[in-house]
Parts: structure tokens; sequence; C-alpha cells
């Protein structure tokens, strides 16, 4: 059958980095003067090539809304591992204390390790496109003895998923960690809320022990 090739043509021997041939998408504006190019398919090595030794990768380019040049999105290196540079996540935690009451309250975890997109904020994760999203949180609830409490993931302003309720412990110090698989349209909300009734005052999430994170899974 038909073969394509692209193939770099330079002398020497192809080293990280070398571009072995490219695959350009692009259209013209409402103007028609030019072609702008919008998409790409770029294929380079990935490494020194020796006698059959040949390492590449494939990386994929798109342009963001409001912006002229294309960025990488997606990476198959020469070993084949897959990466993605962009993938909405995140990971937070709580830096002070949050007293739980009766009402449902969002854990308002408010310093961020990372934030992928910038979706995050104070305990609320906003969705940028549709999809499956996993959720974990780990944290302390300190000083415990009386009551018990409520905590439910939310998806903007309804409760999507309850967890079981929680007894106090007898050396009030209680870990809980919920997780949640939630799908979400684009712009939805996230957060984890808790709430409690007949709590010994004082109870609360436990600043500097308490974290929570999230991604897209597909």
């Amino acid at each position: 059958g038909s073969v394509l090739t692209l193939s770099q043509t330079g002398f020497g021997s192809i080293v990280n980095n070398d571009d072995l041939g490219s695959v350009h998408f692009g259209g013209v504006t409402g103007g028609g003067v030019g072609i702008h190019n919008a998409a790409k398919i770029m294929a380079e090595g990935d490494g020194t090539w020796a006698s059959n030794d040949y390492p590449s990768r494939i990386t994929f380019h798109t342009t963001t809304d409001g912006a002229a040049s294309s960025t990488e999105r997606m990476r198959i290196h020469n070993d084949g591992t897959v990466t993605v540079a962009t993938i909405p996540s995140f990971a937070a935690s709580l830096s002070s204390s949050q007293t739980i009451t009766g009402t449902d309250t969002v854990i308002a975890f408010n310093s961020e390790t990372y934030d992928v997109g910038t979706n995050h904020s104070n305990g609320v994760f906003t969705a940028p496109v549709a999809g499956l999203y996993n959720f974990g949180a780990h944290f302390l609830v300190y000083t415990w003895t009386a009551g018990y409490l409520n905590i439910k993931w939310f998806r903007n302003t309804d409760v999507y998923h309850t967890l079981v309720q929680y007894g106090s412990s007898n050396d009030s110090h209680t870990g809980i960690s919920p997780n949640a698989l939630i799908q979400m349209s684009a712009n939805d909300t996230v957060s984890l809320k808790i709430s409690g009734a007949g709590l010994n005052s004082g109870v609360g999430v436990y600043g500097g022990q308490a974290y929570w994170w999230g991604y897209l899974v597909g």
C-alpha cells in the first residue's frame, strides 16, 4: 500500500527535540487574508539516535479560544507513556479550624497545593468541561464527644450524595475520608458540606489536618 513519510532532511544524528515532521491544520478568517495555523501534530526526537536506536515522541497541539498560537495538550513518549498537561485537577487544605454548626456549610479549603486550570476557590470547584470527576477528602473532627455529623457532596445547590451519619468517638479525635464520583456539566460546581446535631461546644473541622482534591476522569 501507499506510505506517506515525513522525514528530517538535515545531516548528522537526530538528538532530543529535533523535529522529524509535523502536520498543521488551519484556515482563514472572515477577511480571507492568509492561512492561520490552529492545530498540529508533531513528531520529534526523544533522545539521541544511534544505530538501531531511534527514540521518538508525538505531541498534539490546539489553540485556546482567544489565542493566536497553539499549545501542547498531549504527548506520547518514546516508551508509550501518555501525558496530558492540562487535565483539570486540584488539591487544597484548610489552614484554620472551622466550627461545625447545625447548618450545611461548605468546608472552606482555602490553601491550594496546586490548581491546574484555576477552577477551585475556597472549597468550591467549578467544572471547566463536562465529564466525570473524582473527588476525595480527609479531615480530622476535634474535639468531638457528643452528637452526630451530616456530610454531603453538593453539585450546584443540590445534594448529590449523602454519607452515612457519623457518631462521636470516645477519644474526641475522628478522621473522616469521604469520596465521590460526580457527573458534571460545564460550569457545574461541587463542594463538600458539613453540619451536625447535638454536638458538644467547640467541635470543628481541625485546621492543618483537613484536605480535599479532585480531577477530571474523562
